[in-house]
């Protein structure tokens, strides 16, 4: 058996290119966990918004679900944040 026919799955081949790029376009700057952790903490506390927790009504069962909503009156993009427990 040869290494290539060892994993034939082209995704396979796809994420190692990928994972390999990421790590030679790294340029060897890194930041520190106190920078990562500082990422965008004043511009997200600065934001004006509001948030509540709401019932959603799937059939006979009811999620509860924390949403913010942005303080505006145009409409604003929306990120969708499921959490997964399973894993």
């Amino acid at each position: 058996m040869n290494w290539f026919n060892r994993y034939p799955d082209p995704a396979y081949w796809l994420l190692r290119l990928i994972v390999g790029l990421m790590f030679a376009c790294h340029g060897g700057q890194s930041l520190s966990a106190q920078e990562y952790k500082d990422f965008g903490k004043d511009r997200l506390n600065n934001s004006p918004r509001h948030g509540e927790w709401v019932d959603i009504k799937s059939g006979d069962r009811t999620i509860k679900a924390f949403v913010v909503y942005p303080e505006r009156k145009d409409k604003a993009p929306a990120v969708l944040v499921i959490q997964e427990i399973l894993a």
